[in-house]
């Protein structure tokens, strides 16, 4: 079986880490997330994939290349006006020359056993069947009611609270007949949720629902993004981590730090510099260059390759590339830096306030409000 992933979305939501990359690029654990996706299909035997290109497709193409490095082959297909879920799949008919296929998106990263899936999907002859999960709050996702036999009975997308029938929820996980691509058409914006699937459950098709375990996650937010680390360093999201342990719960690519206080877990990539007097963790991913000033306290947040001056409180948040904060700097939860973004001495950001790249804050400033990119004011 192949693989086609879909990576053309700007995903804003997740703005502004993704001002400046695409979102299945978003790094993690010293790799993208797109890697990880890759990695996952190669464990369940899935060696050719295609990838649909839409937002800045070269930072996507440059890295991967075509895919050798780990073992697989990919193909590219870009799309110069969005086509939607089903539409940006039937424009990869080419590279799936018939064959039965596995669609999924590029930012959302899951654990489920494919490989039991995908049998058990060709054992019953299905059409199309959509890998879905429970979860606790269902009304940022498509509903998916299934019988006892598995087949899907009713759909709905993004409900209000009083229309919830189901916690069972649409991974966006499809595993997908060439009958099902005979049914979209070509070169217009068309969706699987919304077009294809009800159309083919009014019809009676073959199409069928299967409720894993394991854990998924929709990376679509800056809450999903921490929660993909956390739940990664606990053991419940299997991901590779790579980094030996030299202590429990600490991953470390080099010698530990001296004279700072790490408590687990926590993951320090490459070429890291932490200065005597912090405190890193617990659930603290320091990425591949990043430098922490002494005296700093860095807990359940993701710093990729940034510089965070001395005597900070980091908590919760998300600094991108070449960020950095000066002396004295406090960054509450859900707050983030874009790339070069710079705030100065002792300027305090609250909860949920987001810097765009290369935006300024000023020293002592206290901020409740994101600032935007320039072009947006």
């Amino acid at each position: 079986m192949k693989a086609i992933l879909l990576a053309g979305g700007k995903g804003t939501r997740l703005q502004p880490l993704t001002s400046t990359l695409p979102k299945p690029m978003v790094p993690l654990f010293g790799r993208p997330v797109l890697e990880h996706l890759l990695l996952l299909l190669r464990r369940h035997g899935i060696r050719e994939a295609a990838i649909t290109l839409g937002y800045l497709p070269r930072k996507i193409t440059d890295y991967f290349g075509n895919g050798s490095r780990w073992g697989m082959e990919l193909t590219y297909f870009s799309e110069p006006i969005p086509l939607g879920t089903a539409g940006g799949v039937a424009n990869c008919m080419p590279f799936l020359q018939g064959e039965d296929c596995v669609v999924l998106s590029g930012d959302c990263l899951w654990d489920f056993d494919l490989s039991d899936a995908i049998a058990h999907h060709l054992a019953r002859g299905a059409e199309a069947t959509l890998l879905l999960h429970q979860v606790e709050d269902p009304t940022p996702f498509g509903l998916v009611e299934t019988g006892r036999d598995g087949r899907v009975t009713r759909f709905l997308e993004k409900p209000k609270l009083s229309q919830v029938f189901t916690h069972q929820v649409n991974t966006g996980i499809y595993l997908l007949s060439s009958s099902v691509l005979s049914r979209i058409p070509r070169g217009v914006p068309c969706d699987f949720s919304r077009d294809v699937f009800p159309a083919m459950l009014e019809q009676g098709a073959g199409l069928y629902g299967d409720v894993l375990p394991g854990h998924w996650i929709d990376m679509g937010s800056l809450e999903a993004y921490l929660q993909c680390a956390r739940l990664a360093m606990d053991g419940a999201l299997s991901l590779e981590l790579t980094l030996p342990q030299p202590q429990p719960g600490i991953y470390a690519a080099g010698a530990l730090p001296r004279d700072v206080r790490l408590y687990p877990p926590c993951w320090i990539g490459k070429n890291v510099t932490v200065e005597p007097g912090c405190v890193i963790g617990p659930y603290a991913v320091l990425e591949q260059g990043t430098s922490v000033g002494a005296g700093s306290t860095i807990q359940e947040s993701i710093l990729a390759n940034c510089t965070v001056g001395a005597e900070n409180q980091v908590t919760g948040a998300v600094l991108c590339r070449h960020a950095q904060t000066e002396r004295q700097v406090v960054l509450r939860p859900r707050s983030a830096l874009g790339a070069g973004a710079r705030v100065g001495r002792r300027a305090r950001l609250e909860e949920r306030v987001r810097i765009w790249p290369w935006r300024s804050v000023e020293a002592g400033a206290r901020l409740y409000h994101s600032l935007p990119a320039e072009e947006d004011i």
